[in-house]
């Protein structure tokens, strides 16, 4: 039959076993830090050419921006269809000797940098497709 160890030469050979534990363990810690640092710095690497593309991307539509700026001030935008406040940015552009983008561009910029949405209405029977915004979902962002 088996002999019992002692408390004490089971407490020597855990504290032996817990260091080398010990030790695996820091290894793994180690190597995982290693690995989200590494992460890390291309996350952060990437942010920063995404914030570099898209400040350089609002530099170059900068006048559009500000166009669109005065559209919304106007009140020319919120619940209008989309195709009519496109003629009224299109020809802002035009008087002031810019290239408009297109309608599709032009949408896709007001709903990213301008907070609008489009939903389908129906107005008199006739479907239009308006801006919107949705005030009661800012908490949803």
């Amino acid at each position: 039959m088996a002999e019992l160890k002692s408390y004490e030469e089971f407490e020597k050979e855990f504290k032996e076993i817990e260091h080398k534990l010990t030790k695996v363990q820091q290894s793994r810690i180690d190597r995982i830090l290693k690995i989200l640092n590494q992460r890390v710095g291309e996350v952060s690497k990437y942010k920063k050419h995404a914030v570099k593309k898209e400040l350089a991307l609002m530099d170059l539509h900068m006048e559009e921006i500000l166009i669109i700026e005065r559209l919304s001030e106007l009140d020319l935008i919120e619940g209008k269809p989309t195709n009519v406040v496109y003629q009224s940015y299109e020809r802002a552009c035009l008087h002031g000797g810019l290239t408009p983008m297109n309608q599709i561009a032009f949408s896709q910029f007001v709903i990213k940098y301008f907070e609008y949405t489009i939903k389908d209405k129906k107005i008199k029977g006739k479907k239009y497709r308006i801006f919107s915004k949705d005030i009661e979902e800012w908490w949803k962002k």
